[in-house]
């Protein structure tokens, strides 16, 4: 066949691709360009190639790549070559893509990445049901918003768009840098959630939360990313470099991503590290309390305020030398703490309900038993971050 007629052949077949096509439902593919096309023969059905510069549309979407494979009576067609798909919100990349017509489904392979406005998913592997708005990611995933800086990466995702709905498995970790890009947040688990496209996240299974000095445990997190607010349980555990918080249920309130404060309610306990320069058995303060308010500032805590069956043990510290412990007891009590040192306690109760004792050097040894027990009791001296 001569170069004339094989350019002829294959503008005809263009035409009555594009003739066919242009009568077909909006989820047909139908061909706008492609440098060569021709048909070939197959035992079942249909089957048209098209070399070079491929274009189609599908309703308002627009496809593009450099080889396309249709079988016409399945409506199956394999897309192969810098595989580009864009319509009014979303776009699609890869290397290869293949369409089930029958099923409105496109299935991602090589570098997918399925992306909209900030929302971004990338995969080894990508199936994305148009008709349902419903992705499914394997392998490598990245599920991303640019907007706020959140990134959740695993192994198996499924994203529900109209939902705003993400379920992540496959050893998954969110992290989220900060405005200042200091210090980025980390949480791992063995299963994400995430609600409202990202405004609500639910981890469970082994949760370990971390940025900078801080640390928390617990078996379900909650974070709201708008309110930057975490809530913890069952009896987690969170550390500040050297203090402790527990109790049943624990709120943070992060700034920026970074702790500011922690509401600890039911069973409430904080462990305070005495300046490491102080010479002392128990190297320690110890506060409970039925509920418990912890403020932080640069990673320290600033101020603690303890309500219902208040109790605390702490170190009496002047210029720098040891004198004694402390214990008081009461419904209220507030504590400054002021260069990583107690520098004012006030306790507030009912007249004969409040109680304390000191205990200089030469006997606080009964005191540090208390406290070795206490600190004991809640595996604080056992339990690292």
């Amino acid at each position: 066949m001569t170069a004339n007629r094989w350019f002829i052949v294959t503008l005809s077949l263009i035409v009555l691709c594009q003739e066919l096509w242009a009568q077909t439902p909006d989820n047909r593919l139908s061909l706008v360009h492609a440098d060569m096309a021709r048909g070939r023969p197959d035992v079942n059905e249909t089957v048209r190639e098209l070399v070079g510069n491929v274009k189609f549309r599908q309703g308002d979407a627009v496809l593009t790549c450099e080889r396309a494979i249709q079988f016409v009576e399945s409506g199956k067609s394999v897309l192969q070559g810098n595989v580009f798909y864009k319509d009014s919100v979303k776009q699609l990349t890869g290397r290869r893509l293949t369409f089930y017509r029958p099923r409105d489904l496109f299935v991602l392979d090589g570098n997918a990445r399925l992306a909209e406005v900030s929302k971004i998913l990338t995969a080894k592997s990508i199936s994305y049901d148009r008709s349902s708005d419903r992705a499914e990611a394997r392998m490598k995933v990245l599920l991303a918003d640019t907007a706020n800086d959140l990134h959740i990466r695993c192994e198996a995702a499924v994203y529900e768009q109209p939902r705003g709905y993400a379920l992540c498995t496959g050893n998954p970790v969110f992290s989220q840098a900060d405005t200042s890009n200091a210090d980025t947040l980390y949480i791992h688990g063995t299963r994400f959630e995430m609600f409202h496209n990202g405004d609500t996240l639910l981890i469970t299974g082994d949760v370990r939360m971390q940025r900078g000095t801080m640390t928390a445990r617990c078996d379900t997190l909650e974070y709201f990313t708008e309110s930057e607010r975490v809530t913890l349980r069952p009896v987690p555990r969170v550390w500040q470099d050297k203090d402790y918080l527990t109790g049943e249920t624990i709120l943070l309130q992060l700034q920026d991503s970074e702790l500011i404060s922690a509401d600890i309610l039911n069973n409430a306990v904080a462990v305070t590290a005495v300046d490491s320069a102080i010479q002392t058995r128990v190297p320690y303060d110890l506060l409970t309390g039925g509920d418990m308010k912890v403020y932080i500032t640069d990673e320290a805590i600033d101020s603690i305020i303890v309500r219902r069956q208040a109790t605390s043990y702490y170190h009496v510290i002047d210029e720098g030398r040891e004198n004694g412990v402390n214990k008081a007891l009461g419904d209220l009590l507030k504590i400054k703490f002021s260069g990583n040192e107690l520098s004012k306690v006030h306790l507030f109760s009912d007249p004969g309900v409040s109680n304390g004792e000191f205990h200089p050097k030469q006997t606080q040894g009964r005191l540090e038993d208390e406290m070795l027990e206490k600190l004991n009791q809640y595996r604080v001296l056992e339990e690292t971050p």
